[in-house]
């Protein structure tokens, strides 16, 4: 089942802890606010994610399943 991902930039307060485990689906813009780079990641990027979404103080990040 394939996930998507979302971010809510207005919550985002740019801690940036989405880096430490997904770096490969988030940057951070250039006034330090995440940027989602994949909303629909591969399958491998699953654990990742799920960290992420975690590590998130402000819970600015979701997934659901497609």
């Amino acid at each position: 089942m394939a996930m998507k991902v979302f971010l809510d930039r207005k919550k985002c307060q740019g801690h940036g802890q989405c880096l430490l485990f997904a770096e490969q689906i988030f940057e951070l813009d250039d006034e330090g606010i995440a940027v989602l780079l994949n909303d629909h990641p591969d399958e491998s990027q699953r654990s990742n994610v799920l960290d992420a979404i975690r590590a998130c103080p402000v819970r600015a990040i979701k997934m659901e399943e497609d």
